[in-house]
């Protein structure tokens, strides 16, 4: 089993008058509203920042064997998935708060749901019984960078909110955020790691459900599962070497939208011929009306090949497998 080695507080990067900065003292956290109306930082309104490489992690089918890798797509997905989530709020702090002059309120971005994510990663390795894997000591390694960046968040908080830069002319911001923006870059690479290697887990697993589902005939689960493999293959696909940026590669991405299309088509009808409810905003009904949205954005993508509209079409792939994590956390018994 795997020890979390406990951050050992260091040198305080900037004294203030009652206040410590980086140095292991911990406040009190305001909303993230509070904090930094960030909504008003980010250069195009919606997917202006790619969320994770990866887009969200799908649950893996309840076993006693794959508790760990639940938990380890629940920390992974708290991370890196969402507005605020660790790719974002790194946006920001390079973006606007690294760049700022201090003449006006500087946004200080707070990672959301990293307390969290720390939380399921150790779970995770609490459940390693053997000698770890590369993916644990992965795993191991992202909750020690992501633990130094919640201690540095939380300690130079009061400096930002209290807009301490205003009495000393930047000289502590200029001292802290290099040191915030390594704590981002050093969680980022590991994160990407752990998920390139949930994300070829969760194929391989997919792909053997979608045969026991067509041998049970449960039309609706294996449509509803091949409609997510197909919908990651499209964005992998787009995202490879940012093929997307390149007209004359989208003959195949054609294809296989048009598959997606097929497939979303025939959820629908598999869950109209049984009793199954069917709700367009939550559930099997959610994931479908993200994947339609999805499609739809191709269109733009295709036209303008510009990364905001691929992002738009990654924050509807990872929403759709969120949609498809709640139905599987609604049948845990």
């Amino acid at each position: 089993m795997f020890k979390v080695n406990r951050l050992s507080s260091y040198t305080s990067v900037l004294a203030l008058t009652g206040a410590c900065l980086l140095s292991g003292c911990y406040f009190a956290i305001p909303t993230m509203v509070e904090t930094v109306n960030q909504n008003k930082n980010i250069a195009e309104a919606e997917g202006a920042a790619l969320e994770s490489r990866t887009g969200a992690i799908k649950l893996f089918e309840r076993t006693d064997g794959n508790q760990q890798l639940n938990a380890y797509a629940r920390g992974y997905n708290s991370f890196m998935v969402g507005q605020w989530s660790l790719v974002p709020s790194y946006h920001v702090l390079t973006t606007k708060t690294m760049k700022a002059d201090g003449r006006s309120s500087i946004p200080y971005p707070m990672v959301k749901g990293l307390e969290n994510g720390i939380s399921q990663f150790k779970q995770g390795l609490s459940l390693n019984n053997d000698e770890g894997s590369e993916l644990d000591n992965e795993i191991q390694e992202a909750v020690t960078a992501a633990e130094k960046l919640l201690l540095d968040e939380k300690t130079s908080l009061p400096y930002f909110r209290n807009q301490g830069y205003r009495q000393d002319g930047m000289l502590g911001a200029k001292k802290v955020l290099p040191v915030l923006k390594k704590d981002y870059e050093q969680l980022i690479a590991v994160m990407d790691r752990i998920g390139a290697k949930l994300l070829l887990l969760q194929k391989h697993e997919t792909e053997r459900l979608i045969q026991v589902y067509r041998s049970n005939h449960n039309n609706v689960a294996y449509h509803a599962e091949r409609c997510l493999l197909e919908a990651q293959d499209l964005m992998e696909f787009l995202k490879q070497d940012d093929i997307y940026k390149k007209r004359t590669s989208y003959h195949y991405a054609d294809v296989q939208v048009e598959e997606l299309k097929r497939s979303l088509d025939s959820l629908k009808t598999a869950a109209e011929n049984t009793s199954q409810p069917w709700n367009d905003s939550k559930g099997l009904g959610g994931m479908y009306t993200q994947l339609h949205d999805l499609v739809e954005l191709y269109g733009a993508l295709k036209q303008g090949q510009r990364s905001v509209s691929y992002n738009r079409m990654m924050r509807r792939y990872s929403d759709a497998v969120m949609h498809y994590n709640a139905v599987v956390d609604a049948e845990q018994p």
